[in-house]
């Protein structure tokens, strides 16, 4: 008979970690980062004969100047989809849970595809959900996206890049030989990541994160080896060496080929004098950087983060100098090494919208994210339970014209 189980924090994320359907977003330590903005979570799991069936993480936040909660299930339940007994039950205990804490509505948007579930939207309204709708993927009305772009990375590396669009496939090619460095920081890095992030942000005018943030969820995510901090450095001693050995080598090219001195040899020879200046270019520029910044230059960061075969591509920015050495191409790659090493197998850029409009703020984002060998993950989006329906309907309603709001003046600091 399936029933309400207790789970330590530890047994609730090993479950999630190995489920299909589990996400960063319902491990204990995402709850933990949670409490800077007023959350606090509540888990619950179901079981049948000592086996566990499905869990869920609710986080539950005050709703300002009330006696309400809003319960939340980010990216859950992590259960099967196919079994909607499982699920009830799972409900049945988040009812309990929910009603102890006087929320007037529990909402899910759990981590599977459309494609795989084709009958989920009516399986659950007859539990008692109520969907909220098929909108595009970062539709204001949805607290996470309901479309990311995911690659998979669980071929080789040569597979992954080759999967890649042409172009990028170049690029990222021609990142690897830049002589740029890329490595895996700690905390003692965080600021120089929130710097690069706040440059980011002045650049393509967006809000940025505060540097307080960022160490919270290093320290509740990083020690369970769920959140990396990475980047990209010009090492102008590293790139000396790299473009010194590329002009030696096609310096004695160059020396054979007027040996030979045929058509073909012609040809190659044409080559090398177009490449050669811009390596000496490049080697004088580096020169000057090394008695300027003999350490280096930081031009990338990013954020990864880890829950057993997901990785996910959460944060990242980079600086505006120094761009012609495709920071953010051998960003992606090491991400991607990384997760792989760490058996991940699914790299989750995160959400977009698709079908835009050229000039839409969000195009860019889609035409960036398509483009790693990546695939469409349309998920069923968002479900409420209602508890209080007089509540819901102020509360919902409210929610909506906040986001809406925050969504125009968004906008008008765009243009």
């Amino acid at each position: 008979m399936i029933k309400g189980v207790s789970l330590t924090n530890q047994e609730h994320d090993e479950f999630v970690i190995n489920h299909e359907n589990g996400d960063l977003l319902q491990l204990s330590d995402w709850a933990k980062t949670k409490e800077l903005t007023g959350w606090y979570a509540k888990r619950i799991a179901v079981a049948d004969d000592g086996q566990v069936l499905g869990v869920g993480q609710i986080l539950f936040k005050k709703i300002k100047r009330t006696k309400y909660t809003l319960a939340y299930i980010s990216r859950g339940f992590v259960a099967n989809y196919h079994q909607t007994y499982v699920i009830k039950a799972l409900l049945d205990e988040a009812i309990k849970v929910s009603k102890e804490e006087n929320a007037y509505c529990i909402k899910i948007d759990p981590d599977i595809e459309l494609k795989d579930h084709p009958n989920i939207i009516n399986a659950l309204e007859s539990i008692g959900f109520k969907h909220k709708g098929l909108f595009n993927g970062l539709d204001s009305r949805y607290i996470q996206p309901r479309m990311t772009m995911v690659t998979d990375i669980s071929p080789s590396m040569d597979e992954v890049i080759q999967s890649f669009d042409s172009g990028n496939r170049s690029e990222v090619r021609r990142s690897l030989k830049k002589g740029t460095m890329a490595y895996k920081g700690s905390r003692e890095d965080l600021p120089k990541f929130h710097e690069i992030m706040k440059e980011t942000g002045e650049r393509n005018v967006f809000l940025t994160r505060s540097l307080s943030y960022f160490e919270t969820i290093y320290d509740c995510m990083n020690p369970g080896g769920h959140m990396e901090v990475f980047f990209v450095k010009l090492d102008p001693n590293h790139s000396l060496k790299e473009i010194t050995k590329d002009i030696d080598a096609l310096n004695e090219e160059k020396a054979i080929l007027k040996e030979r001195n045929n058509k073909k040899s012609k040809g190659k020879l044409k080559e090398i004098d177009n490449r050669l200046p811009k390596l000496l270019k490049q080697q004088e520029e580096m020169l000057t950087m090394q008695k300027d910044h003999p350490n280096g230059v930081h031009l990338a960061g990013a954020m990864l983060g880890l829950s057993g075969h997901k990785a996910y591509y959460l944060y990242s920015g980079s600086t505006n100098d120094y761009r012609e050495y495709l920071p953010n191409h051998l960003m992606q790659v090491t991400l991607m090494e990384y997760a792989k090493s760490q058996g991940a197998t699914q790299y989750d850029f995160g959400g977009v919208s698709i079908d835009l409009d050229e000039d839409d703020p969000q195009h860019g984002l889609y035409q960036f994210k398509k483009v790693w060998g990546t695939e469409l993950s349309e998920k069923v989006g968002e479900f409420d339970y209602v508890l209080k329906p007089i509540q819901y309907a102020l509360f919902d309603k409210g929610i909506e014209v906040y986001r809406n709001t925050k969504k125009k003046l968004n906008k008008r600091k765009n243009k």
